[in-house]
């Protein structure tokens, strides 16, 4: 029942938990590990800040996520290696990229909203979908037509369209079957869009080569121009699990 009412409202579910069991309580979701919830500030904050290695944010994602984004993504990185990926991305995010980020996201959303239906109701998600699919190709990828951009749109598409809706992630809770064969459709996805973005990694490397780092306006350019703190660049593993 807790899955199925989490999954319903998650928000209410845990608003009605925690004021029966306070700040700090225990969930068992079907077909997951058991699960602490904490929202009190200070305990999030111990949390988020524990330097014993005790708190292993990036173990207990990798077995959610890890199928989908790899052992190198930052959500999957516990540790130093935590650490030296988290200062290479944070090195990246200047004032002008997130400026120029924040302007990919303001045409995209007035694109977008500009193609909505006007005096009558409309399903709003497929527009939601396919503002989110704009935003995440121009600021990752860039808004270039090559042939690996527009495959990986495709795939990425699919992506965002699988498991959307609560009714579909409340199947996958109740029934562990329709749960595997969603995970084996995802990882079969997740394989193709992974030769894909690899396919664009070893084109784009070759231009690096000639590309100064100003020139670049994209997350994945930014990665492949990126350095370690040993000088090394980010291997392509690394750099297809970050994006």
């Amino acid at each position: 029942m807790q899955s199925l009412r989490y999954t319903y409202n998650a928000y209410s579910f845990l608003k009605k938990q925690s004021s029966l069991y306070g700040q700090i309580f225990q969930v068992k979701f079907l077909n997951m590990p058991l699960t602490v919830v904490v929202s009190d500030p200070e305990r999030v904050n111990e949390i988020f800040t524990d330097s014993d290695g005790i708190m292993q944010g990036g173990e207990a994602n990798q077995l959610l996520l890890g199928a989908n984004v790899g052992k190198y993504s930052l959500l999957t990185l516990d540790g130093q290696l935590f650490a030296d990926h988290r200062k290479i991305l944070a090195s990246m995010m200047n004032d002008a990229v997130i400026q120029h980020f924040e302007e990919i996201i303001i045409c995209s959303v007035d694109k977008i909203t500009k193609l909505w239906p006007q005096q009558k109701e409309f399903s709003l998600l497929p527009y939601l979908q396919e503002m989110v699919l704009d935003i995440v190709m121009k600021t990752v990828l860039g808004g270039h037509e090559s042939s690996h951009f527009m495959t990986a749109k495709q795939f990425v598409k699919q992506f965002i369209k699988s498991g959307t809706g609560s009714f579909v992630s409340m199947l996958y809770g109740v029934f562990p079957e329709a749960t595997r064969v969603n995970s084996t459709w995802t990882k079969r996805l997740s394989s193709k869009l992974r030769q894909c973005l690899l396919d664009e990694i070893v084109y784009r490397r070759d231009l690096c080569n000639d590309v100064q780092t100003t020139s670049a306006n994209d997350f994945l350019s930014y990665l492949l121009l990126a350095r370690k703190a040993d000088g090394d660049h980010l291997s392509d593993n690394e750099v297809i699990d970050e994006v």
